[in-house]
């Protein structure tokens, strides 16, 4: 059974739910959720960390791997159609067919997708691709000076984000 915390802080408001997924469903635990004064930045993540932790240890709700939901307001959802082209050169394809038509700098969004399993009887491939804001995606990534942390938009799957 795999344990994690699942977050999601806007401007106003945070939610922590933990819970237990496993073959027998999803066992959800007591959740937290409380006023934030301050909309998340790399400023006052800190300090937020801190506050969390600390809740955290008063409901005695033991530490697990972090899920961040990203509000539908910080990403788009995009169906890309591309050739079928050898599996190492998909993500590249992938980036350029949805950079095409986003508005932002391709330089300044993360690009995550996921293949779909059959291509169409033409051959053509669909994916759904979902770029968000660099400056966000920086944003909810543990510091590379803890041990241990690791950081991903997707608990899998093949991916076309940009390098940090």
């Amino acid at each position: 059974m795999a344990r994690f915390l699942a977050l999601d802080w806007d401007a106003g408001h945070v939610h922590l739910l933990a819970a237990t997924a496993g073959k027998g469903g999803v066992k959800f635990e007591p959740a937290l959720a409380g006023p934030e004064e301050q909309p998340p930045t790399l400023a006052n993540a800190a300090a937020f960390g801190a506050r969390l932790k600390e809740r955290l240890k008063e409901a005695r709700i033991a530490p697990a791997p972090l899920v961040v939901a990203l509000g539908r307001d910080r990403v788009i959802l995009k169906e890309v159609r591309y050739p079928a082209v050898p599996p190492h050169e998909e993500p590249a394809i992938v980036r350029f067919q949805a950079v095409k038509e986003l508005t932002d700098p391709a330089d300044e969004v993360v690009i995550d997708y996921q293949a779909g399993d059959t291509p169409d009887p033409t051959g053509e491939r669909k994916a759904l691709a979902v770029p968000s804001a660099r400056t966000w995606s920086r944003r909810t990534r543990p510091s590379p000076r803890r041990p241990g942390s690791s950081w991903s938009p997707w608990p899998r799957g093949p991916s076309a984000r940009s390098p940090a």
